[in-house]
């Protein structure tokens, strides 16, 4: 899909962070925008960031609910027509041991993250095979490679989309629908805003190396973007996941150690408060 001007995309968590950087992006392009969030203020915020001329719409639904994610799907073939793109990017975080993880919270990130992707494909991916082509983009992480302390409920949904979307790939495999995963690693991004911790010393200190060492959002959109014009199956953000894979594929055993040795030491710096 080398031309962008005029396709109709979807960009799910699209009032905030990545979703709204690739929202702008897609925009940028000539696509015309369905912007997907929870809350009206901020969608309309993004939609303030459109260009004049471009069609954009803005739909609140909470992705986790199968049957509001079906009504919101039919309400953006009827407002544009054809869709071509959908970008499932709606995600939330929080920080806490298993042993102590508020279970209610751990269900939520499950069905938002993982369930999310699932009901957004089921719902569009029917109205892509309608007209015969489009493109899904699905939004995992560096963490769909490896496991850290305390990000169970959302390590567990990062794997769980990287499964999900290669095996979507596979289903669509000689098609005209082609499938994407995309494997950030630190980004510039508002998620951890909104999350709760267990200590609020790690999250001022997440926040601080997300700031410090993140690369921004702009960059996962423009990539995002390059990827649906390629066609591209997968696609590994940022010097760090990259080496990261790299180096658990190289190094399976040293780079599980190796990452949980470093979490706990950054752990006992942040409480030592010697992490900066």
């Amino acid at each position: 899909m080398r031309n962008l001007k005029n396709k109709v995309a979807v960009v799910t968590g699209g009032s905030s962070g990545i979703g709204k950087a690739i929202a702008v992006e897609l925009a940028d392009n000539g696509c015309k925008l369905a912007v997907i969030g929870t809350s009206q203020s901020r969608i309309d915020a993004t939609l303030a960031m459109m260009p004049a001329a471009q069609e954009c719409r803005g739909y609140v639904c909470d992705v986790s609910d199968r049957a509001a994610v079906a009504s919101v799907a039919d309400a953006v073939e009827q407002d544009f027509g054809d869709i071509n793109i959908i970008v499932n990017n709606a995600g939330i975080t929080t920080s806490a041991p298993f042993a102590e993880f508020d279970m209610g919270l751990f269900d939520r990130i499950i069905h938002v993250n993982f369930f999310g992707v699932v009901n957004c494909c089921h719902a569009f991916l029917p109205k892509l095979q309608a007209h015969g082509k489009g493109h899904i983009v699905n939004m995992s992480s560096m963490l769909g490679f490896i496991g850290v302390p305390n990000q169970s409920a959302y390590v567990a949904t990062k794997f769980a989309i990287r499964g999900f979307t290669e095996s979507l790939w596979a289903e669509l495999y000689n098609t005209d629908i082609a499938v994407t995963g995309i494997y950030p690693g630190t980004i510039q991004s508002e998620i951890l805003q909104r999350a709760s911790f267990s200590d609020d010393r790690e999250k001022e200190a997440m926040m601080k190396m997300m700031d410090r060492f993140g690369i921004p959002a702009s960059d996962v959109a423009k990539k995002t973007v390059e990827a649906i014009k390629r066609r591209r199956r997968e696609v590994i953000i940022g010097k760090d996941a990259k080496a990261l894979v790299e180096f658990k594929r190289l190094f399976p055993e040293a780079c599980h150690r190796l990452t949980a040795s470093g979490a706990q030491k950054a752990k006992e710096k942040i409480y030592a408060g010697k992490w900066w």
